[in-house]
C-alpha cells in the first residue's frame, strides 16, 4: 500500500505520464519510466522530499538523503570525521571497559551476597509471625485446663467451682522490636542488592548497545554522528553518576546486613554479639577512613564511592578556605590538578618516578627508548633539577645494580651509567645487532650522553665508560661520514654531526687525561731536550731544540718553493733546460739534502713522537681520524718508523707531526733531481710529473704545507707536547676549533649553543693547568692562530678570556704574543671591544700615574 501511494504521488506530479491502470499501478515502458522520473526531478523544489507512509510519519528518498549528505561536506571532509571517530572509539573503550569490568564484578558480588543473605532471611522472617507448633502447646494447655474444671464441676463440690472461660484465645507473644529490626534490615539489604544486580545488567547492555555504533555502520560522518548523538544523552542523562551509584547500593546494601546481623545476635548470645559488633564497627570506621581519606591525603590510594561525594562537599565549601589555590571540585580533576601542579614535592616525585623506570628497566630493548628521550627532559630548567635530584639520591638502582652484577656506588647516576655502557658495548660490537638498528642506538647513547655533560655542568665519565665512548664515536664517525662534512654529501645529518663533534672532544679532552699519554709526551720533550747533550731546564732545552728545526725546516721549504719557480713555465727541450736550472740552483738543491742529513740525529724523536700518536689513538680508540680539518694522511708509514706502525692505518697525531716526515717528501724530490742530473736526461729517470707531481702536490699539501711553512712549526709542537703533558686541555680545544672551523654549521642557533657549552666544558677545570707553562704557551700560541679561522664571535671571545684568565699575573714571550693579538683583535677586528679591553687589563702590568702605558710591537715582543 505505501509503495502504490508513493507511485501515484511521483505520477501525479509528472504532466506528461500515463494514467496508472489497475490498483494503483502504472504500466510503462523503461524508457518512457526514465523521462518521468527526469521530468518529476526538474519539476521538483531542490529540497528534501518526503512522502506518507500508512499509520502516519514521513519518509525520505535514499537519493535525497545523499544529495543531502554531499551538500554538507566535501568529501575531504571524511578524514576529518574518522579522526574524530578514532578518538572517540579509544575514549569510550577507556571509559567503557572499565564499566564493564565494575558492573560484572557488581553483578557475581551481588549474586553470591544474596544467596547468604537470604539464607538468613529464612531464619529471620519466621519471627514476624507465631510459631504453629507453639499454638498448638497453647491450645492444649487451654484445653486441659477447661477439661480440669468442668471434672471438679461434675464432682461433689462442683457447684461451689465456677469455670473460667479465657475472654480471648491466647495464641502466643507478638514478635518483639529486635526481630522487626533485622527482617526490616535484611529485606532493605537484599533490595538494594538485587537493585545493584539490576542496575549493573542494565548498564552493560547500554555500553554494549553503545559500543555497537563502531561496528554497526561504515560511513565515518553517521558513526561521529551516532556516537555524539549517544554521548550526550549519556552525558546529559547523567550516566556516570549511575554507574557510580551501583557500588553505593552494594555498599550499603552491606552495612545493613551487618546492622542486622549485631541486632540479631543480641537476641541469642550477648557474648558473640559484642565481639561480632567490634569487628563490624572497626571495619565500619576503616570504610569511613577510605572515603574520607582523599581529602586528608590526596594521593590516597584508598577511596569509597562516596569519596567523590564528600570531596566535592569539602571543596566546595571548606576547600576555597582551607587551601591558598583552589582545587577542582570534581576529585579525579582535582587529583590531576594536584599532581601537574609545580612544587618541590612534584619534582621529587619526577625523580623517584625516574629511578623507579631505570630499576625496572633491565633489557637493552627496553633501556633504548628511555635513552633516546633522555635529551628531551634537559632541554628545560625543571628537567635539569629533576636529574639533580636523581643524582643526590643514594638509594636509586641498588637493587638493579646487584641484579645486572654493576659495581655499587651511591651515586646513582654512576650506577645508571654502567648500564648505559652495556648498551654502548653493542654497539662496538660487531654482529650484535642489525647495521640500522646499531647506528640508531649508538646515535641515541651519544645524544644522551651530550646532553648530561653540556646540561649538568658535570664531566661525562658519570655518564658512560670513556673508552667505550670513544669507540661508539669512531664508529659513528665512520658511519655518518664526519670526514666528509666540509662538502655536505645528500643525506648528511649536519646537526648530528655538531653534537658528535661536540661529544668527540669532550671525550678526546677526558680521555688524553690517560697516564700512558702524558708519559708518552713527556718522554717526547726529553727527547727534544736530550739532542743537545747539554744539562738544564728540560722545557729550556727542548725550546732552543725547536728553534734550530724551525730554521731547518724554513731554509728547507724556501728552497723547495724557489726550486719549483724555476722549473716552472720554462720552455725549451727538457734535456737542455733541466741541466742549466739545476746547475743554477744548486745552493737550493744542497740546502734540501743538508736539511735532511742533518735531521738524521732526530730518528728517535721521530719514534718518540710516533710512540706518543700510538698511545693517543689506543687511548681514543682511533676517533681523533674522523675529526674534521685533521692532518691529511701520509701514503703509508716510512721506512724508518718503528715496526709496530706499518700495521696501522691512521697512527698520524693531528697537528703533531715528525720532524723527518715532514722532510721526507722534499728528500724524495731532492732526490729525483738529482738523478736526473746525474743521468743528463728526463726520460731516462721516468719522472715525467716531477715538478707538479712532485714539489706541486707536496707544496699544496693542505694542513701539513700550513705547519712545515710555519716559521715556529716545530715551537708549536713542542707547546702541544708540554700541553699534553699538562692533560691537554689546549691541544683538545684546538682540535675543537679547528674542526669547528672546518663545519658549515656555525651560524645556527642551536650549533652556537651547542659550541659554547661544549667550549665551557672542555675548560672547566683552567685553575688546575693556570701555572703550567705548557698550557700558558700553547694558548697564546692558539689564540694568534684563531684569528685566522672563521669562528663564531662568541669563540673568540670565550678564548681571550680564557687566555686573560690563564696568563693574568705571568710574563715572558708568550704573554707578549697574547697581548699583541689581543690588540690587533681590538684595533681590526672588534674595534672597541670590551671583551678585549678586560683581557688587556688582566696581562698588561698597571702604568705609572702620568706615564703612558709602554705598546708592544712586533719587535720587543720577542724579548723574552
Amino acid at each position: 500500500m505505501a509503495a502504490t501511494e508513493i507511485n501515484q504521488d511521483l505520477e501525479k506530479q509528472v504532466p506528461d505520464a500515463p494514467e496508472p491502470i489497475g490498483s494503483g499501478y502504472s504500466i510503462i515502458s523503461d524508457g518512457e519510466a526514465a523521462q518521468a522520473r527526469a521530468a518529476a526531478n526538474n519539476s521538483l523544489p531542490k529540497t528534501r522530499r518526503k512522502y506518507q507512509i500508512p499509520g502516519g510519519g514521513d519518509i525520505a528518498s535514499d537519493s535525497d538523503t545523499a544529495e543531502s549528505n554531499t551538500a554538507e561536506y566535501d568529501e575531504r571532509a571524511a578524514k576529518l570525521w574518522s579522526v574524530y571517530v578514532q578518538e572517540g572509539e579509544n575514549h569510550d573503550k577507556a571509559m567503557i571497559e572499565t564499566w564493564k569490568d565494575d558492573m560484572e564484578g557488581i553483578i557475581i558480588f551481588a549474586g553470591l551476597f544474596s544467596a547468604s543473605l537470604t539464607s538468613f532471611l529464612v531464619e529471620s522472617y519466621q519471627n514476624l509471625q507465631p510459631d504453629r507448633a507453639e499454638q498448638t502447646v497453647l491450645l492444649l494447655q487451654q484445653a486441659v485446663t477447661l477439661l480440669s474444671q468442668v471434672t471438679q464441676q461434675l464432682g461433689p463440690d462442683g457447684n461451689q467451682v465456677s469455670i473460667q472461660l479465657p475472654s480471648r484465645l491466647d495464641l502466643g507473644p507478638n514478635p518483639d522490636g529486635s526481630d522487626i529490626r533485622v527482617n526490616i534490615l535484611w529485606f532493605m539489604s537484599l533490595i538494594f542488592s538485587l537493585g545493584a544486580a539490576l542496575a549493573a545488567t542494565i548498564v552493560q547492555q547500554w555500553v554494549r548497545e553503545y559500543m555497537h555504533v563502531f561496528q554497526r555502520y561504515n560511513s565515518s560522518l553517521k558513526r561521529a554522528r551516532l556516537r555524539q548523538f549517544l554521548y550526550e544523552g549519556a552525558m546529559s542523562g547523567r550516566m556516570t553518576i549511575l554507574v557510580d551509584g551501583v557500588p553505593v547500593l552494594i555498599h550499603i546494601s552491606l552495612f545493613l546486613f551487618f546492622a542486622g546481623l549485631c541486632d540479631f545476635l543480641f537476641k541469642i548470645n550477648e557474648t558473640v554479639a559484642i565481639v561480632v559488633t567490634v569487628m563490624v564497627s572497626l571495619c565500619g570506621a576503616l570504610y569511613i577512613g577510605a572515603m574520607v581519606s582523599p581529602m586528608v591525603y590526596a594521593q590516597s590510594p584508598y577511596q569509597t564511592p562516596l569519596s567523590g561525594l564528600f570531596w566535592w562537599l569539602f571543596y566546595k565549601f571548606h576547600g576555597r578556605a582551607a587551601v591558598k589555590k583552589q582545587i577542582n571540585t570534581s576529585m579525579s580533576d582535582g587529583r590531576v590538578q594536584l599532581a601537574m601542579e609545580q612544587s618541590d614535592e612534584r619534582l621529587q616525585r619526577d625523580a623517584r618516578g625516574i629511578c623507579w623506570v631505570i630499576e625496572n628497566l633491565t633489557e637493552d630493548y627496553e633501556l633504548e627508548p628511555f635513552v633516546q628521550g633522555i635529551p628531551g627532559t634537559l632541554n628545560t630548567s625543571w628537567g635539569r633539577d629533576v636529574w639533580e635530584a636523581i643524582a643526590k639520591n643514594p638509594e636509586l638502582l641498588n637493587h638493579a645494580s646487584q641484579e645486572l652484577e654493576l659495581p655499587h656506588s651511591r651515586d646513582a647516576v654512576a650506577d645508571f651509567s654502567g648500564r648505559i655502557t652495556r648498551l654502548l658495548k653493542t654497539c662496538t660490537d660487531h654482529g650484535m645487532l642489525e647495521e640500522t638498528k646499531r647506528r640508531l642506538r649508538a646515535r641515541a647513547c651519544v645524544d644522551a650522553a651530550l646532553a648530561f655533560v653540556l646540561n649538568m655542568d658535570g664531566h661525562w665519565e658519570w655518564f658512560a665508560e670513556g673508552e667505550t665512548l670513544a669507540r661508539a664515536l669512531a664508529y659513528l664517525g665512520r658511519s655518518e661520514r664526519i670526514t666528509e662534512w666540509s662538502e655536505s654529501p645528500p643525506g648528511f645529518d649536519g646537526p648530528f654531526a655538531v653534537r658528535w663533534l661536540c661529544m668527540t672532544a669532550m671525550t678526546v679532552r677526558t680521555q688524553l687525561r690517560t697516564e700512558a699519554v702524558r708519559s708518552a709526551a713527556t718522554r717526547a720533550i726529553a727527547t727534544f731536550a736530550e739532542v743537545r747533550g747539554e744539562s738544564g731546564d728540560q722545557d729550556v732545552l727542548a725550546a732552543r731544540t725547536a728553534k734550530i728545526l724551525d730554521r731547518s725546516m724554513h731554509a728547507a721549504w724556501e728552497a723547495a718553493t724557489e726550486l719549483r719557480r724555476a722549473l716552472v713555465g720554462k720552455t725549451g727541450p727538457p734535456d737542455e733546460v733541466f741541466p742549466k736550472i739545476l746547475e743554477e740552483n744548486q745552493a737550493h738543491l744542497r740546502q734540501l739534502e743538508m736539511t735532511w742529513n742533518n735531521l738524521g740525529w732526530a730518528q728517535r724523536l721521530d719514534e718518540r713522537i710516533v710512540d706518543l700518536s700510538v698511545a693517543v689513538s689506543a687511548s681514543t680508540s682511533g676517533v681523533l681520524a674522523y675529526l674534521p680539518g685533521r692532518l691529511l694522511a701520509w701514503a703509508g708509514p716510512a721506512p724508518w718508523m718503528p715496526s709496530y706502525v706499518s700495521s696501522m692505518s691512521n697512527w698520524q697525531l693531528p697537528l703533531i707531526a715528525p720532524p723527518r716526515a715532514l722532510v721526507d717528501d722534499l728528500r724524495q724530490c731532492s732526490w729525483t733531481l738529482r738523478e736526473i742530473e746525474r743521468a743528463g736526461s728526463v726520460g731516462q729517470v721516468n719522472q715525467p710529473d716531477v715538478i707538479e707531481g712532485g714539489f706541486g702536490k707536496i707544496l699544496d699539501a693542505g694542513p701539513m704545507k700550513l705547519m712545515a711553512q710555519s716559521q715556529t712549526s716545530f715551537t708549536e709542537q713542542l707547546r702541544r707536547l708540554q700541553d699534553l703533558r699538562d692533560g691537554g686541555m689546549v691541544y683538545t680545544l684546538e682540535l675543537f676549533l679547528t674542526a669547528v672551523h672546518s663545519s658549515k654549521e656555525t651560524q645556527t642557533d642551536a650549533a652556537r649553543e651547542t659550541y659554547l657549552k661544549t667550549y665551557a666544558t672542555i675548560t672547566a677545570d683552567w685553575q688546575l693547568h693556570k701555572n703550567n707553562l705548557g698550557t700558558q704557551t700553547a694558548l697564546a700560541s692558539l689564540l694568534t692562530s684563531s684569528l685566522n679561522y672563521a669562528l663564531p664571535e662568541l669563540l673568540t671571545e670565550e678564548l681571550i678570556k680564557l687566555t686573560a684568565n690563564v696568563l693574568q699575573g705571568t710574563s715572558g714571550r708568550h704573554v707578549s704574543e697574547a697581548v699583541m693579538t689581543i690588540r690587533t683583535y681590538e684595533q681590526f677586528r672588534v674595534p672597541g671591544s670590551a671583551i678585549a679591553n678586560e683581557a688587556l687589563a688582566k696581562l698588561l702590568p698597571p702604568s705609572p700615574e702620568g706615564q703612558q702605558e709602554p705598546v708592544i710591537t712586533s719587535a720587543n715582543a720577542a724579548v723574552p
